[in-house]
């Protein structure tokens, strides 16, 4: 498989082996109940397409596949959990999924680091912090909906199912906004965290209490990583070679490949726009940094 132009070698490896990692996890009864079920379908189906973002380049994709790949650990870690404090044996057989998930997170990881992640994802402090909490959220919330389809396909369970999806969706579009650059991200968080503890302590069944309560912490995160970062911790980082400059205090922008604030310097020269949009498709990033000092 030829590299892209701007790609190392050793990154499409990386790629390829955490694609093939969890695609493995659908392919070889990564799901329960083989594929009889909606949520034998949907755990795959999560599977298959996290292993296929793991391909693409941009920190969106790379978020997103990251996200899938906790939502096979998250359930995998409390089943395990729950089985050892009550006195059952934990299975290889229910192990092997969280671990193929978790060597496809280790190979990934200097994928983060990747320009083109950068290039799609540059908050002036923190990076790895909102990264973090964006890819918790989304692992958290595909769990959490998967957890929803078991309850509403369950008879007398339909209320609890409903409200699972809620925290479900919640959980997943601020993990997405926050990955976009989008404010609203991190408001969706701290509704997610507050959905979470209603939820886990309005469930009689005290087993699922404390993990549905766990699943706040990423809306939590990303509101401490956003007040960290307006308080000024972390360093500072500049789009694009330099061509933009943050604003003091400033922790998130809405961008758009190259940033909302370059974009609009680009409105009035189209062509120029249209050539960085392409250098960007290519992985040509040196070109992008020239045309876009030369602006």
């Amino acid at each position: 498989m030829p590299a892209r132009p701007g790609v190392a070698p050793f990154e499409v490896h990386r790629r390829a082996l955490a694609s093939a990692s969890l695609i493995a996890i659908a392919l070889f009864g990564g799901a329960p109940h083989a594929y009889r079920s909606l949520l034998s379908l949907f755990v795959a189906g999560v599977a298959v397409a996290s292993g296929l973002l793991f391909m693409r380049r941009s920190a969106v994709a790379q978020t997103l596949a990251r996200g899938g790949a906790w939502s096979v650990i998250f359930p995998g870690v409390t089943i395990a959990i729950m089985s050892a404090t009550h006195g059952y044996a934990v299975s290889m057989h229910a192990l092997w999924p969280s671990l193929l998930a978790g060597a496809a997170l280790l190979v990934a990881r200097p994928l983060l680091d990747d320009e083109r992640a950068r290039l799609t994802f540059a908050p002036i402090a923190l990076r790895l912090w909102f990264l973090g909490a964006a890819a918790a959220a989304v692992g958290a919330g595909l769990a959490t909906t998967e957890l929803a389809l078991a309850y509403l396909s369950t008879h007398g369970l339909f209320k609890a199912g409903l409200a699972l999806a809620l925290l479900g969706t919640t959980l997943l579009a601020s993990g997405i906004g926050l990955v976009k650059m989008r404010g609203w991200g991190i408001f969706a968080g701290a509704l997610s965290a507050i959905l979470a503890v209603a939820t886990g302590l309005s469930f009689g069944w005290y087993t699922l209490t404390w993990p549905l309560v766990a699943t706040s912490i990423p809306g939590a995160l990303m509101v401490a990583t956003l007040l960290a970062a307006r308080a000024g911790f972390g360093s500072t980082s500049r789009d694009v070679g330099g061509a933009v400059e943050h604003e003091p205090g400033l922790a998130l922008r809405t961008t758009h490949r190259i940033g909302d604030e370059l974009r609009v310097e680009l409105a009035p020269h189209d062509e120029m726009h249209a050539r960085i949009e392409h250098a960007l498709d290519e992985g040509d990033t040196g070109d992008v940094r020239e045309r876009a000092a030369a602006l």
